[in-house]
């Protein structure tokens, strides 16, 4: 069971530097829904939940200060703290 867990926080967190490198290569920003699209995560469902995953994934990197979200535009950028330095 270890090794089930040890692989899907391993693939959380290639799913998350997938991410930060999408928004990185985008710095106008990018919504939720684009990501999705780009990275292949949305859902099959036929509900209206289909960008859940990368939802919940754009949270975790949220809280973490890794990108930040703009509230007027919902478009998502990688945040000062995240960026490599020059």
């Amino acid at each position: 069971m270890n090794n089930l867990l040890e692989r899907s926080r391993a693939a959380k967190l290639e799913l998350e530097e997938c991410i930060l490198e999408l928004l990185g290569n985008c710095p106008s920003g990018l919504g939720n829904a684009q990501i999705a699209d780009a990275l292949d995560l949305r859902s099959d469902f036929g509900g209206r939940q289909k960008d859940f995953l990368s939802y919940s994934l754009l949270g975790g990197l949220l809280k973490a200060g890794k990108i930040d979200r703009d509230q007027h535009s919902k478009l998502y950028t990688v945040s000062d703290k995240a960026k490599p330095p020059v």
